[in-house]
């Protein structure tokens, strides 16, 4: 138990194996409110296999990363505030990282259920700078061809105007 800020509440919890002394889970409250706003768990190695984190401060989480090897494949998030999850990034190998971070710039694609109904409704794939967005309107489990949004970021990191959504199918209407 770590105290960080001195003010007699533990701030970190860490939970160790007994026959190896690797940790093997952690527990923090970022914020100094009570109540754990992330947790880690590690694998044999000691690397990260799973991080939980509440980011609204209500002790519940919303958004669960997976590892693999110490390397994200998947995010998991609550973007609604429903305590469900309801959209899902993945990430695989050979993905642009963010110098900064060490993280994947950008999913290489992402599902949602934005209607909140236990389906996914909505497909991101990302190719480069453009993204492209397809929906089910029809509400059979596929995605429309014809509500495909293109958008192209490429322009825009160039300083040059917002991306424009364009519809895949080629109907310019």
């Amino acid at each position: 138990i770590l105290d960080t800020n001195n003010d007699g509440k533990p701030d970190i919890r860490r939970v160790f194996d007994k026959k190896s002394q690797r940790e093997i889970c952690r527990v923090v409250d970022l914020n100094h409110d009570g109540k754990p706003d992330l947790y880690e768990y590690f694998d044999g190695n000691g690397a990260v296999r799973r991080r939980e984190f509440c980011y609204d401060d209500t002790g519940v989480v919303n958004a669960i990363e997976h590892y693999e090897s110490g390397r994200l494949t998947q995010r998991e998030y609550d973007t609604s505030g429903q305590h469900k999850i309801d959209t899902w990034d993945y990430f695989e190998p050979g993905l642009s990282m963010d110098p900064k971070t060490g993280r994947p710039v950008h999913p290489s694609r992402r599902e949602r259920d934005t209607t909140g109904v236990g389906r996914v409704d909505q497909w991101w794939t990302w190719q480069g700078s453009k993204v492209s967005i397809a929906r089910d309107t029809s509400g059979d489990g596929k995605p429309d061809p014809a509500s495909t949004v293109v958008l192209d970021q490429g322009e825009a990191e160039a300083g040059a105007p917002a991306p424009v959504a364009s519809v895949a199918s080629g109907d310019a209407g």
